[in-house]
């Protein structure tokens, strides 16, 4: 792993962060609760104006959490944008460690017009026409 410095990140790049950070969140929230159930512990759920217990609660934990999770994450991020944007321009960046590779690009319009995969390599560029 490389140590970099983070000057700048795109809104897009944050907001996959914290969504992908909200779903690791949402499923190991949502699996603790589906255990509880299974082993007949006080897991709850309420939906809408139904309230579910046990097994049931587990299952729609599993499926509920992660959505929720990430959803109440984006909020966050969104809210949080541009006070951390602030503070990376303030602190002229802050030191992370990273793995960075190319990123696959699945659909490259080529001369003949037929696409093909290719990988890309840092710094390169696509130009328009």
């Amino acid at each position: 792993m490389e140590t970099m410095v983070l000057r700048k990140i795109g809104f897009g790049a944050y907001i996959k962060i914290f969504f992908i950070s909200g779903l690791g969140i949402g499923v190991l929230v949502g699996v603790i609760i589906f255990i509880i159930g299974l082993l007949g512990g006080p897991a709850t759920a309420t939906f809408g104006q139904t309230e579910y217990t046990g097994i049931t609660a587990g299952l729609l934990a599993l499926l509920i959490a992660p959505l929720s999770g990430a959803l109440a994450l984006c909020w966050f991020a969104v809210c949080m944008y541009p006070a951390f944007f602030l503070f990376l321009k303030l602190s002229n960046g802050i030191k992370i460690k990273a793995i960075i590779g190319p990123a696959r690009v699945s659909a490259m319009p080529t001369e003949s017009g037929i696409s093909s995969g290719s990988m890309m390599s840092p710094g390169s560029e696509i130009a328009a026409d």
